[in-house]
């Protein structure tokens, strides 16, 4: 394939944040923001095979507070269920 023939789509990003009251927020390039978790459920993540293989539950609760720098979370707490 003639790398000329590829099309490039525009920019699509993404921003994320935590909020000063801790709720983790998404917004995409030119939307309003969303909550998508919450300090008191934090976010519930399914970890890979490898983890698994290594101890880890299947599913883990990152919890997480405001703070850090551009691009980084602030993570408090792994909790591993079960």
């Amino acid at each position: 394939m003639d790398p000329r023939d590829v099309t490039v789509a525009g920019s699509n990003n993404h921003f994320i944040t935590v909020a000063k009251d801790g709720r983790l927020m998404a917004r995409r390039k030119g939307a309003a923001p969303v909550c998508v978790a919450t300090p008191a459920g934090g976010l519930v993540v399914e970890t890979d095979a490898d983890a698994r293989a290594a101890g880890a539950a299947e599913w883990v609760t990152v919890r997480f507070g405001h703070g850090g720098r551009n691009r980084e979370m602030w993570i408090t707490e792994i909790v591993m269920e079960g």
